[in-house]
Order: C-alpha cells, then sequence, then structure tokens
C-alpha cells in the first residue's frame, strides 16, 4: 500500500498524513514531563548521597583500622614497665593517629594483665592489649568502633614473635 500525502512542507519535503508536524502539547501533557523529570531527579540525588556517605564511611573505616593497628605495633616493642602508663580513654587523634584537638577519631587502649603466674620481677606473663577507634558516621551521630586486640608475652625467657 502507498502512503497518503497530507501537504509538502516549506522546504520542498512530503509530510505522511497524520505526522506531529503542527501538533502541539496541552499543558497537562507539559506539567506530568515536569513531574516524571522531577521525580527522576531527585532519585539520582538521593542515590549519590548514599553513594558519598558509603565512599565516606569505607574511608573512614580504613584509616580506624589503620590508626589501631600502628598503636598495637608501638605497644607491641614496649616493655611491661612501658605498657603500664600506655592506657588512655577517648584520645582525639587525626587520621595519622597524632593527637590532635581538631581529629576526628577517638582512641582507646586498654593494657590488662593476663596471667596468674607473675614473673620474679613483678611482671605479669602475658598481658592483653586492646586498642579501639571511634569515628563519626556520615549524617549521624553514631559513632561505630574498629577494635584490634592481642595478646603479648612479656617474660624475656619466652619467645615473644618473630620481628
Amino acid at each position: 500500500m502507498k502512503p497518503e500525502f497530507a501537504s509538502t512542507s516549506n522546504t520542498g519535503g512530503i509530510l505522511a498524513k497524520g505526522s506531529l508536524r503542527g501538533r502541539r502539547f496541552s499543558l497537562v501533557e507539559c506539567m506530568i514531563a515536569f513531574a516524571m523529570a522531577t521525580l527522576i531527579l531527585a532519585a539520582a540525588a538521593a542515590l549519590f548521597s548514599v553513594y558519598r556517605g558509603a565512599q565516606l564511611m569505607i574511608v573512614r573505616r580504613t584509616a580506624s583500622f589503620a590508626i589501631a593497628s600502628n598503636r598495637l605495633d608501638l605497644l607491641r616493642r614496649m616493655t611491661y614497665a612501658e605498657l603500664v602508663g600506655a592506657d588512655e580513654e577517648d584520645t582525639i587523634v587525626d587520621a595519622e593517629g597524632t593527637a590532635a584537638t581538631d581529629g576526628l577519631y577517638r582512641r582507646t587502649t586498654v593494657v590488662t594483665p593476663q596471667a596468674d603466674d607473675w614473673n620474679a620481677d613483678g611482671t605479669p606473663d602475658v598481658v592483653l592489649i586492646q586498642v579501639s577507634v571511634s569515628y563519626p558516621r556520615f549524617l549521624s551521630s553514631e559513632r561505630p568502633n574498629a577494635a584490634l586486640s592481642t595478646y603479648m608475652v612479656t617474660d624475656p625467657t619466652i619467645p615473644r614473635w618473630k620481628e
């Protein structure tokens, strides 16, 4: 079947019958299209916000584990006499673990003797070292923790670990 032609355009082309030339959109159609576009943009903005929050949480969680790990490594190299004064509670630190008044992270260190048998010099054979670092959550007052702990042998006659 051959298509029927209604008219020709000003440029010399031929338009098929029932073409959209000259058809206008009603106000209701425009408002519906605008509402749909607004909903799509709002959903995209919400998705970006969730993505950004998750990204910040990953960065802060990684930094908090690094802070705790570095603190634990530092404490492992100390003698028991030095460990006695190593306890700390809610020390504000920056992303490198250095004490800072404007840091995002709070570090707590607890050193606990674990042995019933003490050495002749008054030190326990084993101590438990616990380091926890809390960090702020994106758009929330909640402060999740990253916690690490290890047992350390303090008796010099017992092999500690391989350096």
